[in-house]
């Protein structure tokens, strides 16, 4: 089963919010009078007849849809709902009831969560509360709010804090020129950073992959060069800067270890880096930089 969320679809999940899971047998008018009003919603909801819908709500009812707007009166109610239809037929509801409270005689608040289905499968799922009033000798809905729920980040949008190093960057100051070309790869989900050493890469490449990993809570990277040699680091934000932490296995097969800090200048047009704690194969190696990296334009 697909599960998305579409403006479309919250609409019409929005739209069946009055919805019991349960049928109007199961529920007794008695125990909650507001049964036969979800099942003849239900049934109007799946025929997409919005004059059926929108007749069960009171003449100057109210529904906040989870983008915060606030559609007033029967009449506003009944026009979205037909435009949804229209737009998007053949969808079905399960609902699932939370709580039902009746505050006196007159109202019943009710909160729960609405799931629309489409034929092909897509599912959205909002969160709502209806407020039933008494109308006359009738019970109608007087109100509904409706909650998008939350929903976890996407890897790519964990990498949202990484985004300005996209594009070309010249290193300057360094004992060695290198060229860093950084682009988003697999849906937006990693970023690859090809480096190029010396001039066209005369002097060793290599390969790296910046990804979130959901099971560490964290941004990782993972590293190939031209000469075999692969390292893996995790990234720390620390504000605008972040602490990179690598270690790494040489083609020779021994140990190296590394810390980099990245830090953008404001103007993101350049940042710098700077290495320490670093060792290989045993030895401690010198600190590098600061390495200037400038945008190639």
């Amino acid at each position: 089963m697909k599960r998305k969320t579409s403006l479309l679809a919250t609409l019409l999940a929005a739209a069946a919010l009055a919805i019991s899971p349960v049928s109007a047998e199961e529920q007794t008018e008695a125990s909650n009078p507001t049964a036969l009003v979800s099942a003849a919603y239900q049934q109007a909801f799946n025929a997409g007849n919005a004059d059926k819908v929108a007749a069960l709500h009171t003449k100057d009812a109210e529904w906040l849809d989870s983008d915060g707007t606030t559609h007033e009166g029967r009449d506003a109610i009944r026009a979205i709902l037909a435009k949804a239809f229209a737009a998007a037929p053949g969808r079905t509801i399960q609902f699932a009831v939370e709580k039902v409270r009746p505050v006196g005689d007159d109202v019943i608040i009710e909160t729960g969560s609405a799931a629309v289905t489409a034929p092909d499968g897509e599912e959205s799922i909002s969160a709502y509360t209806t407020i039933y009033a008494k109308d006359g000798d009738e019970w109608r809905i007087a109100q509904v709010t409706e909650t998008a729920p939350e929903t976890e980040p996407s890897p790519a949008s964990q990498l949202g804090a990484l985004r300005w190093l996209e594009g070309t960057w010249k290193g300057e100051n360094s004992k060695r020129p290198v060229t860093l070309k950084i682009s988003e790869a697999q849906n937006g989900n990693f970023l690859t950073i090809n480096y190029s050493f010396g001039q066209d890469g005369d002097q060793g490449t290599s390969t790296e992959v910046v990804g979130f990993d959901a099971a560490a809570d964290q941004v990782r990277s993972w590293t190939f060069d031209s000469e075999g040699g692969f390292s893996e680091a995790t990234w720390q934000p620390d504000g605008s800067n972040w602490l990179v932490v690598s270690k790494s296995v040489n083609p020779d097969g021994s140990r190296a270890s590394s810390q980099l800090d990245i830090r953008p200048a404001a103007d993101g047009k350049s940042f710098t880096v700077e290495g320490y704690n670093r060792e290989s194969g045993g030895v401690p190696m010198p600190k590098l930089g600061p390495v200037k990296f400038t945008a190639d334009k």
